[in-house]
């Protein structure tokens, strides 16, 4: 044809690949595609930045309601790696359960991918969650959990702990279009800035919705650690804040009954 006239394909052509597009389409692209429609809408990230293996890994373990943490394992330390913040990351996770008829994403899903993140870029500090930030689930055990190890670490004759830790607390009032996950992400998206403060096997511990703590040690860096975070806080009022104690009581039980009246404060 010369005179540069295109030409549309028969109907049947086109019905005929349509039924194959929907014969091909597989239920985990179905949950790929929906994801891909969401971070598109959002607009945040482009999709050629957006897509990884790892989107693949959890689509398909959703489609086939296979466990989930494996896949959100693999995407925490992807997004690392390629510098996502941290807060990016989880807004990604809500933004495809958002597109679909659940309620959010389940917790042991947020928590791998959170885990994976933190343990990218913190590394050699091993951070451990302790509790649902959307529920505020701390119990005795993990406070002593948090503390116990602490103790030790001076022994009877070591310094007094006060002088070495203190507690920080990031409180951050649950919003009505919030994730639970706000005050993990604005104390972990400091990244290495956390390291100088952060202890070995470092325990975030979940206080109550919207306020999180853990121990850091008293170090040049903690003041602009703190600045940082103080600077992150939604900047709507007083919405949030962040909270330093001070001084670490001597024994482990006068220790609970502090970290008890943060949790209650």
């Amino acid at each position: 044809m010369g005179d540069g006239t295109v030409r549309r394909p028969p109907a049947a052509a086109i019905e005929q690949r349509s039924r194959s597009l929907r014969r091909h389409r597989t239920p985990a692209g179905g949950v790929r595609d929906a994801w891909r429609a969401a971070v598109e809408h959002q607009g945040w990230v482009r999709p050629e930045d957006w897509w990884h293996p790892s989107v693949e890994a959890l689509a398909r373990a959703i489609a086939r309601r296979q466990d989930v943490r494996p896949a959100g394992t693999r995407l925490g330390h992807a997004r690392a790696r390629a510098g996502w913040e941290l807060r990016r990351t989880v807004d990604d996770i809500f933004a495809l359960y958002r597109r679909m008829p659940l309620a959010g994403p389940p917790s042991r899903l947020v928590r791998a991918v959170v885990e994976a993140w933190a343990e990218a870029v913190l590394a050699p500090t091993d951070v451990t969650l302790c509790g649902d930030p959307r529920r505020g689930s701390v119990t005795a055990g993990y406070l002593a959990s948090l503390l116990g190890g602490v103790y030790q670490l001076g022994g009877e004759d070591g310094p007094p702990l006060s002088d070495e830790f203190i507690v920080l607390v990031v409180d951050v009032p649950p919003s009505a279009g919030g994730t639970g996950w706000e005050p993990v992400t604005l104390l972990l998206d400091l990244g290495p800035a956390l390291l100088p403060v952060l202890p070995a096997h470092a325990l975030v511990v979940t206080f109550s919705p919207g306020r999180v703590g853990t121990l850091v040690r008293r170090t040049e860096a903690l003041p602009s650690v703190v600045a940082d975070l103080a600077a992150r806080l939604p900047d709507d009022g007083d919405t949030g804040s962040v909270v330093v104690t001070t001084e670490i009581p001597h024994d482990v039980p006068s220790a609970h009954r502090l970290l008890d009246r943060v949790a209650t404060a």
